[in-house]
């Protein structure tokens, strides 16, 4: 869109703030599903293998879909602040992109098929609440279903070679090995011995201000780590051990952690979002750390108080 209407590389907002937002809003986006981003599957298995309790592909959708719509209304408003765009409307804009769209053509054939098996794909997700009653664990078998329908000759839209080609294998592996870390970081006794660290300097706090520590934590692990990954496979461990440690419910501390642990929005490196966006040249670094800051701090807050207040509502706790 950029390219369409002019906009090069350079020390205007427009490309900026475009190119910057893009970045959040993939990151944020991904806090609404389980499936979202790697931290969210995290933080499920860690509760699960904590608690006891299993959070199904809809009720997390109950507070992360809130939380990311609220994120991504407060990241547009720091940035049209931060990098106000020169041009409130792009000349030739409507035109511009109506041209391309009949170039695109309609809806039809392999991209409505496409389409319809979204459509079961999410279907299939969403009645988790329902279906899990009569069958355990049914968001993993629902994915199983969704894969095999997506290359089935006939019904799906690509095939096995496709897939094994076109996949980027690398993330599954990315997110088994942040459960596996975060499996390790318990099992060696090393979360005990952080909890007991972080439990002696939050000692004498309320219990709101414990969330907001376990939140602001994680959202500074992404930064020390450059992985929100390998951030949540520590933070929600730890999360759930220091609220169990002051008298928390454990669940509230393992939520607020796996939230917090995927805002990364300060540095290019914390997640692919924010490095494909900076590798096409229209920020700079500080440029997306300015907003980042902001962005950060804004976003502790909101999860502490969804964690605090609204989650437990929620799952009845």
């Amino acid at each position: 869109m950029l390219g369409l209407f002019g906009e090069e590389r350079g020390p205007r907002n427009l490309g900026k703030a475009m190119m910057i937002g893009i970045a959040y809003a993939a990151t944020i986006g991904g806090l609404g599903t389980p499936v979202g981003t790697p931290p969210n599957p995290i933080t499920i298995s860690n509760i699960e293998k904590s608690t006891g309790v299993v959070i199904g592909f809809t009720t997390w959708m109950l507070w992360g879909i809130p939380i990311a719509l609220i994120l991504t209304i407060i990241a547009w408003f720091i940035l049209m602040a931060m990098y106000k765009p020169e041009v409130e409307v792009v000349k030739g804009g409507r035109l511009t992109i109506e041209l391309e769209a009949r170039k695109i053509g309609l809806l039809t054939g392999r991209r409505l098929q496409a389409l319809l098996l979204f459509l079961v794909s999410a279907l299939l997700w969403i009645i988790d609440p329902i279906a899990s009653q009569f069958l355990k664990d049914w968001t993993y078998i629902a994915s199983l279903v969704v894969i095999t329908i997506h290359i089935l000759p006939v019904v799906g839209t690509v095939t096995w070679d496709e897939v094994s080609k076109g996949v980027d294998w690398g993330v599954l592996f990315l997110v088994a090995g942040g459960l596996a870390l975060g499996a390790g970081f318990r099992e060696s006794g090393l979360v005990e011995f952080l909890s007991s660290i972080a439990m002696q300097s939050l000692s004498g706090y309320s219990p709101i201000a414990i969330v907001f520590a376990i939140s602001l934590i994680s959202s500074l692990l992404v930064i020390a780590f450059c992985s929100i990954t390998a951030a949540a496979s520590l933070a929600v461990p730890l999360g759930i051990a220091i609220a169990r440690g002051v008298g928390l419910n454990p669940i509230i501390g393992g939520v607020a952690a796996g939230i917090a642990s995927t805002f990364a929005f300060i540095l290019p490196a914390n997640t692919p979002p924010n490095a494909i966006a900076y590798s096409y040249g229209f920020f700079k670094n500080y440029e997306m750390a300015k907003a980042g800051v902001v962005l950060m701090i804004i976003s502790v807050f909101i999860a502490t108080l969804f964690s605090y207040y609204i989650i437990p509502i929620i799952l009845g706790i």
